[in-house]
């Protein structure tokens, strides 16, 4: 059984948010993914599914600023739904990568601490 998907040029809008631990998340069709690893000058990301090393689901997302290039595998798990509304609750939820790493700088500033994407870790939450 294939569960192999793509779709390029997707038009879906993309929501950002920020993980527990300040890592830049995406929320798309009711799933979350954070991010891999980044190519021009960070212009250019791969999303892989927050749940991928607990459950070790595939799926993944490309993208070129904040438009979706790429999408592949189905989700091995339900929608993140719970997680999303709990962002939402929390008005953590951005239209655009630049508002929510503003917001996130913002928020390490006024804790006094410094903070770079690239020293960010990853979290599911």
């Amino acid at each position: 059984m294939d569960l192999s998907i793509q779709i390029v040029s997707d038009t879906t809008a993309l929501q950002f948010t920020v993980s527990n631990r300040g890592s830049l998340q995406i929320i798309l069709n009711r799933y979350m993914y954070l991010t891999h690893h980044k190519a021009h000058g960070g212009r250019k990301r791969r999303w892989r599914c927050i749940d991928y090393r607990r459950l070790h689901c595939p799926a993944f997302v490309d993208t070129d600023g904040d438009s979706v290039v790429k999408r592949k595998y189905m989700h091995s798990h339900p929608f993140h739904d719970i997680k999303i509304l709990k962002k939402i609750q929390r008005n953590l939820v951005y239209s655009s990568t630049a508002k929510a790493l503003s917001i996130l700088n913002a928020t390490q500033k006024h804790d006094g601490n410094t903070c770079n994407e690239d020293n960010i870790m990853d979290e599911s939450d």
